[in-house]
């Protein structure tokens, strides 16, 4: 069993072959077998274990999907690629996505990765930071264009934090992670799951959710082309099923699937990827009303819309039906 990282026209991509994989239906890749790239919104975690733990398991393998794992810069960067037909699949910050798409990016998303939004500001937990009016008077890091740092002025327009009391403090994301460990800032916008790293540099934070404090957004989505979607809508529900059995594998045995994570990831730090999974794990959430796996919620989507209507620069008119579909989902 063999996997490989390369570097392809800069990106570290995950390649994996059918033949070297295990765990699929047939003997190995061949005509058949459609070879996809997924483009991730950011660098490799532990987030993506579950691709790996589906890989393992034959999830792609069973519906003839070689998958390369290609990491992204950042969820604008990523939603153009598969816009423009470079990438056939991507992994998205919704917000971004909703945006882009509303302003006439020919994407969709077409599954639900992460079920709740990981956007945070992680607070030393020995802090006396406890709720978001606790950061009045003090630092908080922060990286200019990122989705939680776009997404902070309405945070705190809805959760009445005078933002100009507040003392922002932009910096890179490794300065931003160094400063909290230094206490130079006394918090940081980011992603729940950072605050795993942290723990593994010796600083225990606390993530406040924006989830939790009326910024309520859809999680990670999987996009593709509306372009994709018309010429080969196949190749759409094949991915779709395989990402959505690789999640269900991951929900049901999240041990297997940091297991799988680091056995491909040799240079990642095990507990490291084992504290990072269990706080996105926290982000999965079982399907309501019988929906599969996977499924988007409307409710969720067309509320988000609206949140970023009113917040943000997103034009406001447009048919949120036409940004995400559950059509490609498995049925039954």
């Amino acid at each position: 069993m063999t996997r490989t990282i390369a570097t392809v026209a800069g990106a570290a991509v995950l390649t994996c072959a059918l033949s070297a994989c295990g765990g699929g239906s047939g003997d190995g890749a061949d005509a058949s077998t459609d070879k996809v790239t997924l483009r991730l919104g950011a660098i490799l975690t532990a987030k993506e274990a579950p691709y790996f733990l589906g890989i393992e398991r034959g999830c792609f393998a069973d519906q003839d999907i070689e998958l390369d794992l290609a990491e992204g810069k950042g969820s604008s960067s990523t939603v153009q690629t598969v816009a423009s037909g470079a990438d056939e699949f991507g992994q998205a910050d919704p917000s971004t996505m909703i945006g882009l798409a509303a302003k006439g990016a020919e994407v969709k998303a077409v599954m639900s990765y992460l079920d709740i939004s990981p956007l945070s500001v992680l607070v030393p937990r020995d802090s006396d930071i406890t709720d978001l009016s606790d950061l009045e008077g003090k630092k908080l890091a922060f990286t200019a264009g990122d989705s939680p740092s776009t997404l902070f002025p309405a945070l705190a327009e809805v959760n009445d934090l005078a933002e100009d009391r507040v003392e922002m403090v932009n910096m890179n994301i490794q300065v931003k992670m160094t400063a909290i460990l230094q206490r130079k800032v006394d918090a940081m916008l980011g992603l729940s799951f950072m605050a795993a790293n942290l723990s593994e540099k010796g600083l225990e934070s606390e993530p406040l959710l924006y989830a939790d404090h009326g910024v309520n957004l859809p999680g990670d989505v999987i996009i593709t082309s509306d372009a994709l979607i018309e010429k080969d809508p196949d190749l759409v529900d094949r991915f779709v099923a395989a990402t959505a059995c690789a999640k269900e594998a991951a929900m049901e045995d999240p041990d297997a699937a940091v297991a799988a994570f680091t056995k491909a990831n040799s240079a990642y730090p095990a507990s490291g990827a084992e504290k990072e999974f269990a706080l996105v794990s926290e982000l999965f959430t079982a399907p309501a009303d019988g929906s599969p796996v996977g499924a988007i919620s409307e409710d969720l989507f067309r509320s988000g819309y609206d949140f970023l209507v009113a917040h943000t620069d997103v034009p406001e008119g447009k048919d949120v039906s036409t940004f995400f579909t559950n059509a490609h989902l498995p049925q039954g």
